[in-house]
């Protein structure tokens, strides 16, 4: 214990007494606290941004999967169209041949376009979904510059700390030099005057 206590004393003398030693035990705790709540968010930010990124991945493979699924659709609905149209191309070519009977006047039979408008449906649809990934995308750029501006931030925090800290640190050995210089004066001047 008075080993310690000696330790102690000689601390608080190095770096200027009682008052100047206080104010560096209160700077190292706030530094090492700063510390710590860097050190938390940045692996809370870590998680969360990974987070972000898997469902981003997630959102952008719904988003595949659904333009894969429309223009599928689109692409049998052509077909269907094709073959159909075809057909009404063979009937209308027979019609035009009734029609050449006197008195006949049959109407011929228009093209159908459900395709054409499935493709157009389908096109909106991927638009949508590209600027809704997009907006998705943006906000979840925007969360993680916000979470990056915080960690710059707590780091700015840390680093004035440890500043003042050093400062607090340096003034004190300054202080603790000039009281000693002072006490060795005095102590010069009592041994002459006691001799």
């Amino acid at each position: 214990i008075g080993v310690l206590v000696g330790a102690l004393y000689k601390a608080v003398q190095a770096v200027g007494g009682l008052k100047n030693a206080w104010e560096i035990f209160k700077l190292i705790v706030v530094t090492r606290w700063n510390e710590i709540k860097l050190a938390f968010f940045t692996g809370v930010y870590w998680v969360i941004d990974l987070v972000d990124k898997l469902k981003l991945c997630w959102q952008k493979a719904g988003t595949a999967i659904a333009n894969f699924m429309g223009d599928m659709k689109v692409a049998v609905l052509t077909i269907l169209q094709n073959l159909i149209n075809g057909a009404i191309d063979i009937i209308n070519d027979f019609i035009g041949l009734l029609n050449k009977i006197p008195g006949v006047n049959i109407e011929a039979i228009e093209h159908v376009s459900f395709a054409t408008t499935a493709a157009a449906e389908n096109e909106a649809a991927k638009q949508s979904r590209a600027e809704d990934l997009a907006a998705y995308e943006q906000e979840l750029a925007d969360a993680k510059a916000g979470r990056d501006v915080h960690l710059a931030s707590l780091q700015d925090e840390v680093d004035d700390s440890a500043s003042a800290l050093r400062a607090a640190i340096e003034q004190g050995r300054s202080e603790a030099a000039a009281n000693s210089a002072s006490e060795q004066t005095a102590a010069a001047g009592i041994g002459a005057d006691t001799s």
